[in-house]
């Protein structure tokens, strides 16, 4: 498997840092700055250990951290080829895995001046993460390491109520928007932008409701942060890719609802037909009969609503107004 090339070349390359990957004291000190349960921690630290007696177990997980902090090393098209966790040793494994990742992410974070309380704030997903796992496996772990390693590669920033990542045009663009984008020079031209354009793509992380006052914030943060911390990302626009920026959602909210506030930050751009990505994000997963779901908010109750009148949802793609 992909995940596994290169592995006899790790472990030729291995030498007392591996074993920091197994430090209780390490392994303490990355899950206290990710905001992680001690009894975690705890959990975590007792599969290092058994880990630590097997020399090609050891072996795989030095070969995959060289991997995260190495130039040139794994990508989110890669990671996208690596197993999602369906058993607890997996995950935990995959959650030693982003631990090793921390404090290189601190340190690179640090030099570039960023304040302590912007970097525990970015590394909040990894708790995320870690209680999502605990909810679906019933262990605290990583099922997928594909959305944490934007965190690992340095390329996201929490600011406030949202996140912002580095990165170009073409990263979110799947196979027929790209083709679409390339083939329609109107909308290149609408955009104003090139597939490799750098760009800002908005995330709304799972932390609360969308208040106007604090996303408007955030994004006038980024709007200054950015250029004085990151001055190589020479940013031509903010865009947002997700199913929030459906404008079905308007027919079913109230005007002056948070959502329906976010959507209008943004000039619409395309669509994707037929998205489960709502389901997955409001409901934690996905109804193969949508009147199980629950209808206990007005966007539980929209949402089911227009699929059981026969309609689907979709994802959208938007750049943030001037």
């Amino acid at each position: 498997m992909f995940w596994q090339q290169g592995l006899d070349a790790s472990r030729a390359s291995m030498s007392d840092k591996a074993l920091r990957l197994f430090d209780p004291t390490e392994i303490k000190w990355a899950g206290r700055m990710a905001a992680l349960e001690d009894d975690w921690i705890r959990q975590l630290t007792k599969h290092a250990q058994k880990l630590r007696s097997h020399p090609d177990t050891t072996a795989l997980l030095w070969h995959w951290h060289r991997g995260l902090i190495d130039p040139g090393g794994w990508t989110v098209p890669d990671m996208e080829q690596w197993p999602a966790a369906t058993e607890p040793q997996l995950a935990y494994t995959y959650g030693l895995l982003v631990l090793s990742g921390i404090r290189r992410f601190c340190e690179i974070y640090t030099l570039r001046g960023i304040s302590d309380t912007i970097i525990r704030d970015t590394l909040r997903d990894v708790h995320r993460a870690f209680n999502r796992c605990l909810e679906n496996l019933g262990c605290p772990g990583v099922m997928r390491m594909r959305w944490l390693t934007h965190h690992l590669t340095h390329r996201i920033v929490a600011l406030g109520r949202l996140q912002f990542e580095m990165s170009r045009v073409a990263t979110k663009l799947d196979e027929a928007e790209r083709d679409e984008l390339k083939s329609d020079r109107a909308c290149i031209r609408r955009l104003g932008l090139t597939l490799e354009s750098p760009v800002l793509w908005i995330h709304i992380p799972r932390s609360g409701p969308l208040v106007p006052e604090a996303c408007e914030t955030s994004i006038s943060q980024a709007i200054s942060f950015f250029p004085v911390h990151f001055p190589e990302h020479r940013t031509q626009a903010m865009l947002c890719r997700s199913w929030l920026m459906d404008p079905q959602l308007a027919e079913y909210l109230p005007a002056d609802s948070n959502i329906c506030r976010f959507l209008k930050r943004f000039e619409l751009l395309g669509f994707e037909r037929d998205s489960d990505e709502v389901q997955s994000f409001v409901f934690g997963q996905v109804y193969q009969d949508i009147t199980q779901a629950p209808q206990r908010t007005t966007l539980e109750r929209a949402i089911v609503k227009h699929l059981k009148r026969g309609g689907v949802w979709r994802v959208g793609l938007g750049r943030l107004k001037a």
